[in-house]
C-alpha cells in the first residue's frame, strides 16, 4: 500500500490543494473513515505493525473521496511516516502543513490534540522552528481527548528544553503538570514526568545528585521496582518508562561530565531509546548526548587503546558516536534548524580525536556557539562554553587567558539559565585556575515560574 498512496498523495499534492477536496456528506463513508480512525489507535496500543496499514488506507480514501473530520489526523500521520521511516522530510513538512489547514476548515474539537501533537511533537521540528505544544494540550483537554492532552505536556516540556528555556520555568510547569497527571490517572505519564521533573531538580541542586534520579520528587531504585506501579502499565508501557529514565540520565551525563556512564548507557540502550522515541524532540537531543558522550570517552582511551580490552571499548564507543553523529549530520544536510550547533560541536570532538590543528577545532566550536546563540539555547550555549575552555586549558600556558574567558562566560550562562548544581561542580574543578575571577560571577534570580495550565489560556508565548 506505501507506493500506492505515495503515488497518490504525490500526485494530489502537486496538482490539488487539499482544502479545495469536497467535503464528505454521505454517511456510510464517514462511518468507515471513522472505524478506520479507531482502529489505528487500538492498533497504535497493540499492533504496531497494524498502524501503517490503516493510516496509508485512510490517506488513500481522503483523496479519492474528500475531507472528513479524520482526514487531518490521517494526513498528519502520514507525514509523521515520511519523515521519521522513509526520510522524506520534504513531504512529511508538506503533509504536516496540509494537515494543519484542514483544522483551520473543520472546526470540530475532537481530533485537534490529536493532530497538533503529531505535527508538532514528532514531525515538523525536524524541518521547522519547535512549534507550539501546549495548543495540542488545552484542546485535548476541551475535547476530552486526555491521552493525546497528557502526550502534549510531555512534548511541551522537552521542547522547553530543548529550546533552552529557563529550568525554574520548566521546574514549575512540572509541578503544575504533575497534578495534572494525577487527576486523570495516567500512570505511565505520571512516571515519565516524575524521571524529567528530577532531572531538572538535579541540574538546579535538589539532593546533590547528578545522573541518579532521586530526590524531591522521585527516588530511582523505588520507581525501577515498583511492583504495583508496574501492574498497572503493560509491559511496554514499563518498558517505555525505564527508558525514558535512561534517556534522562544520559542528558544529565553530557551536563555533569560522567562520561563513561553516559557512552555506556548510548551503547547498551541508545537504539531502543530511540526506538521508543519515535521521532519526539527528545530523539534528536539524545543522539547528540550519546555521541558526545562516546566521543569524550574514545578520547579519554585513545592514549591507553594498546591494550585489547580498552582499544575493544574505543571501538564500540566509537562506533555508536560515529552512527549518531552521521544521522544528525543527514538532519542538518535536510534542513533542520534546531541541531546545527550539535552537528558543529561533535564535528569539533571529531577534530580533537584526530589530533587537528587547533585552528580547525576553534572554528567548529565557533560554528557551534554562534548556531545556539542564534537560536537562543542558552544551555547549549553554555556546554559549547565550557568545552572551548576545557579545550584552551588543555593546550600551553599562554591560552590561559581563552580559558578563563570562556570559562567564565559558561559559569555566566549556566546561572542565567538555573543549573546552581553544574555551576558549583565547574567552581570546584575550576577554582584553582579562576580564583578572584570568580568573585564577579553574577547572581540570577532563581524565584520559580510556571506555564499556564488552565483551559482559558491558549497560548504560545513560552517559545
Amino acid at each position: 500500500g506505501l507506493l500506492k498512496t505515495k503515488k497518490m498523495v504525490n500526485k494530489y499534492m502537486s496538482t490539488t490543494d487539499v482544502q479545495e477536496l469536497p467535503i464528505v456528506t454521505d454517511a456510510k463513508e464517514l462511518a468507515v473513515m471513522t472505524t478506520l480512525d479507531k482502529l489505528g489507535t487500538a492498533a497504535y496500543l497493540q499492533r504496531k505493525k497494524l498502524v501503517p496499514v490503516i493510516i496509508f488506507k485512510g490517506v488513500r480514501k481522503t483523496f479519492k473521496n474528500g475531507i472528513t473530520p479524520h482526514a487531518a489526523p490521517f494526513l498528519a500521520a502520514y507525514g509523521y511516516a515520511m519523515t521519521n521511516h522513509l526520510g522524506d522530510f520534504a513531504m512529511g513538512k508538506k503533509c504536516g502543513e496540509k494537515a494543519l489547514e484542514l483544522l483551520s476548515k473543520d472546526k470540530r474539537v475532537d481530533v485537534r490534540a490529536r493532530t497538533k501533537a503529531i505535527v508538532y511533537g514528532v514531525n515538523l521540528h525536524f524541518m521547522t522552528p519547535i512549534g507550539p505544544l501546549h495548543e495540542s494540550y488545552l484542546e485535548g483537554l476541551q475535547s476530552g481527548d486526555f491521552r493525546n492532552a497528557m502526550f502534549s505536556v510531555a512534548l511541551h516540556l522537552q521542547a522547553l528544553f530543548a529550546c533552552g528555556k529557563s529550568l525554574s520555568l520548566i521546574e514549575g510547569s512540572c509541578r503544575v503538570a504533575m497534578k495534572v497527571f494525577q487527576d486523570f490517572k495516567q500512570p505511565h505519564f505520571v512516571g515519565v514526568l516524575r524521571g524529567m521533573w528530577q532531572g531538572y531538580l538535579n541540574l538546579i541542586g535538589d539532593h546533590g545528585n547528578t545522573t541518579i534520579l532521586t530526590g524531591s520528587v522521585m527516588d530511582q531504585a523505588q520507581v525501577l521496582n515498583n511492583k504495583k506501579q508496574q501492574d498497572e502499565m503493560s509491559a511496554a508501557m514499563a518498558r517505555r518508562l525505564q527508558m525514558n529514565l535512561r534517556r534522562v540520565q544520559l542528558n544529565l551525563a553530557v551536563f555533569f561530565g560522567e562520561f563513561k556512564h553516559g557512552a555506556d548507557m548510548a551503547v547498551e540502550c541508545g537504539d531502543e531509546i530511540l526506538d521508543k522515541l519515535r521521532g519526539q524532540i527528545a530523539s534528536v537531543t539524545l543522539q547528540f548526548d550519546g555521541a558526545y558522550c562516546c566521543y569524550r570517552m574514545a578520547q579519554y582511551l585513545t592514549s591507553s587503546a594498546t591494550a585489547s580490552s580498552i582499544g575493544g571499548m574505543r571501538r564500540r564507543y566509537l562506533k555508536y558516536a560515529t552512527r549518531a553523529h552521521k544521522r544528525i549530520k543527514d538532519l542538518v544536510a535536510k534542513m533542520n534548524p534546531n541541531c546545527r550547533h550539535y552537528c558543529a560541536l561533535l564535528d569539533a570532538e571529531v577534530a580533537i580525536l584526530n589530533g587537528s590543528d587547533p585552528m580547525v577545532v576553534t572554528h567548529h566550536l565557533d560554528e557551534a556557539l554562534a548556531f545556539a546563540a542564534k537560536d537562543e539555547m542558552i544551555h547549549d550555549q553554555a556546554l559549547i562554553l565550557e568545552r572551548y575552555a576545557n579545550f584552551w586549558r588543555s593546550q600551553d600556558e599562554e591560552f590561559m587567558t581563552n580559558f578563563r574567558i570562556r570559562a567564565m562566560n559558561a559559569l555566566t550562562l549556566y546561572q542565567r539559565w538555573g543549573a546552581h548544581a553544574k555551576v558549583s561542580h565547574l567552581k570546584k574543578e575550576w577554582a584553582h585556575l579562576l580564583g578572584a575571577y570568580l568573585k564577579g560571577l553574577p547572581e540570577v534570580d532563581q524565584r520559580s515560574e510556571t506555564m499556564d495550565m488552565s483551559v482559558s489560556s491558549i497560548s504560545d508565548s513560552y517559545w
